[in-house]
């Protein structure tokens, strides 16, 4: 088992250690049962195996999360929509270029070339698709996906210009977008495999991914997109995925939105010939940010193992590690984050006390009023929920359509009074 967690290290990057080195040990045991193998025989032939031998893309596809779905994360992609391709395309620009790193099934690189090329219709656009799945990129090359996929409402005009409904209930991507996107399997940190991505990209989306890499590849891939990157382009990944701030990788908020764009790494200053020793008091100070620093970056490592055990369906070690993290933070969001997964498993009533115990410490937690506006209750207390709703849409009144409400799956405000309106006008018809 160590062997086979340390050339996943090393191979990949891929770090399963501590914290989640389950994840690594029911993977293992999945795939030797599925081989008919003992456990102890899998991993002597991993250990000895070529990495690229089919063994090995199996063992990948096992341990890694490619659970994904359609316009997941809106307000980044509103922001590529409304804002990126809009900036590029006033420079005089007419080729436009996009990279989803580790694209899973490829509902994400789809996702991306229908925004672009909703944004920019005359332009020449391209995406490309990588991961290092062999299996998750076949399903991605066909282009088809059923009602998990579909989680996430996609704007009216995208979904009927680019998606096809088919007779089982799923959809096809249209071959006007297909034609767009291109899937390889890549190897975030092989240097054979990146030989063979170009440079140049006004768009990366890296989203969800560095986050199961170990420090030292986290901050390796994270210097090789930016090298990838066109001038003045933009790195998109979520609030769990950066670890520290790399040169020529410009933090900015751009309509709500935490992104990274290219610059021209800073220079250095010279040290001075001599330096001040510190004081006791800005030491301790130094002292006490470090912990801080340590404290919210394992707190974020590990909301991040919860949705990624939730992602991938395993709703009972979800629930355990969210009331785990719960132990050592009790915010709205990882109250919030623990009743939906309950709230998935049917436990309302236990979802609808931590969703009350969030609005209790923050009032106006407007995704905890939308939650438990929209959770399942019997007839006669659904009048609950329409209070809430209510509460959502007063709480939304003066705020930006594009604001982006934060909790365990960020939400745009034009999205979220949406969903209260038609919860409200769903409650009216049930009563």
């Amino acid at each position: 088992m160590k062997t086979v967690a340390e050339l996943l290290a090393a191979r990949y990057g891929l770090l399963f250690a501590g914290h989640n080195v389950d994840l690594l040990e029911r993977g293992l045991v999945r795939l030797a049962d599925s081989l008919g193998l003992s456990l102890e025989v899998l991993c002597s032939r991993l250990a000895t195996d070529d990495p690229k031998a089919e063994l090995w893309q199996r063992l990948i596809g096992t341990v890694t999360v490619n659970e994904t779905y359609l316009y997941r994360h809106p307000e980044q992609l509103q922001l590529v929509l409304q804002r990126l391709v809009p900036e590029r395309l006033g420079t005089g620009q007419r080729s436009l270029r996009a990279w989803s790193a580790g694209c899973a099934t490829g509902e994400e690189a789809y996702s991306l070339a229908m925004v672009m090329r909703y944004a920019a219709p005359g332009c020449e656009i391209s995406v490309l698709g990588t991961d290092i799945s062999e299996p998750a990129l076949a399903v991605a090359q066909r282009g088809k996906y059923g009602p998990n996929s579909l989680r996430e409402p996609i704007p009216p005009l995208l979904q009927q210009a680019y998606l096809l409904p088919t007779t089982d209930g799923s959809v096809e991507v249209s071959l006007s977008i297909r034609e767009l996107v291109e899937f390889r399997r890549v190897n975030l940190i092989d240097p054979e495999h990146l030989a063979t991505v170009p440079s140049g990209f006004d768009i990366i989306f890296c989203r969800n991914v560095l986050i199961y890499f170990t420090p030292e590849h986290s901050r390796q891939v994270l210097m090789m997109l930016r090298d990838h990157l066109a001038d003045g382009g933009v790195l998109v990944l979520t609030a769990l995925d950066q670890r520290e701030k790399i040169p020529g990788l410009e933090p900015l908020v751009l309509d709500g939105v935490p992104v990274l764009r290219r610059s021209e790494p800073p220079r250095v200053p010279p040290l001075p010939s001599r330096r001040e020793p510190p004081t006791a008091t800005s030491a301790s100070a130094s002292s006490s940010q470090l912990r801080l620093s340590v404290l919210s970056i394992d707190l974020a490592e590990r909301a991040a193992e919860v949705k990624a055990a939730a992602d991938q369906g395993d709703l009972a070690r979800a629930t355990q590690l969210a009331r785990r993290l719960l132990q050592s933070d009790r915010t709205p969001e990882a109250l919030h984050l623990l009743a939906m997964i309950l709230s998935e498993q049917g436990k309302h009533a236990e979802a609808e006390q931590l969703l009350l115990e969030a609005l209790k410490s923050s009032p106006s937690y407007v995704l905890g009023h939308l939650s438990l506006g929209l959770l399942d209750r019997p007839q006669h207390q659904r009048w609950r929920g329409a209070q809430h709703l209510q509460t959502v849409i007063t709480l939304l009144k003066q705020r930006a359509d594009d604001e982006i409400l934060h909790g365990p799956e960020p939400l745009q405000v034009a999205m979220a009074r949406r969903l209260a309106s038609a919860g409200l006008a769903n409650l009216e018809r049930r009563s």
